[in-house]
C-alpha cells in the first residue's frame, strides 16, 4: 500500500522506538494501562516481561508512603508522595468496597503490590482467611481464599502469612506458616500466581522455630525477612525466604545485639526496610527519653550487622515505631494528650512533622510502595489454587 505524503511526513517525525520506551518508563502506570490500547507493537511492549521490571525499578518511579487509621466510624487511607517534597503531596485513596476487610492488616509490599490478611466484610462471598493483593496505582486487586495446610499435627498456635514477587519472573508468592504448640513444629507452604498451585518448600529449616515475634515481614532485593526466636538454641534471628529458588536462611544476630535482648525486658525489636537495607530498631521503653537502637545488615544475603545510631527523642511521647520514609525519617505513632497521631520525626535536625491526627489507638498502618503494572492482565478471584499438592 503505498504511503501518502501526510503520511510520509508523519513517520519523519516518529520517535524511534527506543526513544519511546524510554519515554514510556517515565509515565504513570495508569497512563500506560490505557496506552495499549494505542496500537500492537505498544501493547506488546507494555505487557512485556522485560518492560515490567524495568519499568517497576526504573529511577523515575516515585515511592508512596502509604497511612492507613480508623476513627470512631470510619477508616482512611493517605498517600504521601516520598521524594524531597514530603510531606507535601497527599492524597486521600479510597478502597473498593468489594475489597473492605474487618481489622485489616497489611503483611507485605513488593514490585508495587500490597499484601492484605484480615476478618472480610463479607462473610457470603469470602471465609475468615482471605488474602488480598493490591495495585494501588492501578486499582486491580485480587482475592484469594487459603484453606488450610497439611497437618502433622491436629493442635495449631496460630498462622501467619508473609508476601513477595519474585524479581525474575515478576511472580507473586504467598508464604502461609503455621507453628504447632506441642511438637513445636512449623508446617511452610508457598502460593504461587503462575502455578496456581501450593506446594511445599523442598527443604524446612523451620522445622524448630518459634515464631514468637512475627509482627512484620519485609521484602528486600528478592527476599522476605522475619525476625524469630530460636527455640532449640534459645536465640534470636532472622529468617529469609529466597522467593527465586524458595529456600529459607537463618542468621543469627551479632553477639552485643543479642545480649540486648536477652537483658532489656522492656525491648520491643522489630524489623524494617530503611532505604535498601534490612535493619533491626530496638525500642526502650526503660528510661524516660524514647531510645532507639537502630542496627543495619550489610553485604545483603552474606549477613553482618553493623550499629549505626541511637536515637532519644525526649520532646515525645512515643507509643510505637511504625516505619521509615525514603529519607530515613521516623514515621512515629505518639499520644498527643489522649489523641493519637502519626509523625515523621527528623533525626539529624530533629525536626517534626504531622501526617495524621486523632487516629484510633492501634489502627494505624505504615508501608510504602512504587508504581507498578502487575495485575493489570487480571487474576481469576477465585483459582483453583487454594488446593495444596
Amino acid at each position: 500500500m503505498e504511503v501518502s505524503d501526510k503520511e510520509r511526513k508523519m513517520l519523519d517525525y516518529q520517535l524511534p522506538f527506543e526513544i519511546q520506551i524510554e519515554i514510556m518508563k517515565w509515565l504513570p502506570a495508569e497512563s500506560l494501562i490505557r496506552f495499549r490500547s494505542v496500537s500492537k507493537p505498544w501493547k506488546l511492549l507494555i505487557s512485556s516481561l522485560k518492560f515490567n521490571c524495568d519499568y517497576t525499578t526504573h529511577h523515575a518511579q516515585r515511592q508512596h508512603l502509604l497511612l492507613g487509621y480508623t476513627r470512631p466510624s470510619q477508616g482512611f487511607l493517605v498517600s504521601i508522595v516520598d521524594d524531597h517534597t514530603f510531606p507535601e503531596h497527599k492524597l486521600n485513596v479510597t478502597i473498593p468496597e468489594s475489597l473492605e476487610l474487618k481489622e485489616l492488616q497489611v503483611v507485605g509490599s513488593s514490585h508495587g503490590l500490597l499484601c492484605f490478611v484480615g476478618v472480610p466484610g463479607n462473610y457470603e462471598k469470602n471465609t475468615p482467611n482471605d488474602v488480598v493483593i493490591w495495585n494501588p496505582s492501578i486499582k486491580k486487586f485480587v482475592s484469594i481464599c487459603l484453606l488450610n495446610v497439611k497437618k502433622s499435627c491436629s493442635h495449631h498456635q496460630y498462622s501467619f502469612v508473609g508476601f513477595g514477587v519474585c524479581p525474575n519472573t515478576l511472580d507473586p508468592k504467598i508464604v502461609k506458616i503455621c507453628t504447632c504448640k506441642h511438637k513445636c513444629n512449623v508446617n511452610v507452604e508457598v502460593f504461587t500466581f503462575n502455578s496456581k498451585v501450593s506446594r511445599s518448600p523442598s527443604s524446612n529449616i523451620l522445622l524448630h522455630v518459634d515464631f514468637t515475634y512475627p509482627y512484620n515481614n519485609v521484602v528486600i532485593d528478592g527476599f522476605i525477612y522475619w525476625f524469630v526466636f530460636e527455640i532449640r538454641e534459645r536465640v534470636y534471628m532472622i529468617v529469609s525466604f529466597d522467593l527465586t529458588n524458595e529456600e529459607f536462611t537463618k542468621t543469627r544476630l551479632p553477639d552485643e545485639l543479642e545480649l540486648s535482648l536477652k537483658w532489656s525486658d522492656h525491648m520491643d525489636t522489630r524489623i524494617f526496610k530503611l532505604r535498601e537495607y534490612l535493619v533491626v530498631v530496638l525500642q526502650s521503653m526503660k528510661t524516660p527519653q524514647e531510645v532507639f537502637e537502630v542496627w543495619k545488615m550489610e553485604n545483603g544475603v552474606t549477613r553482618s550487622f553493623t550499629k549505626l545510631f541511637n536515637i532519644n527523642i525526649p520532646d515525645l511521647s512515643v507509643i510505637q515505631l511504625c516505619g521509615f520514609n525514603k529519607n530515613g525519617q521516623f514515621i512515629l505513632e505518639t499520644d498527643n494528650c489522649g489523641s493519637r497521631d502519626l509523625v515523621a520525626y527528623e533525626p539529624h535536625k530533629k525536626s517534626i512533622n504531622n501526617l495524621v491526627n486523632d487516629g484510633r489507638i492501634g489502627s494505624f498502618m505504615v508501608t510504602y510502595y512504587t508504581e507498578s503494572l502487575l495485575l493489570s492482565h487480571g487474576y481469576d478471584a477465585r483459582p483453583n489454587w487454594v488446593r495444596p499438592v
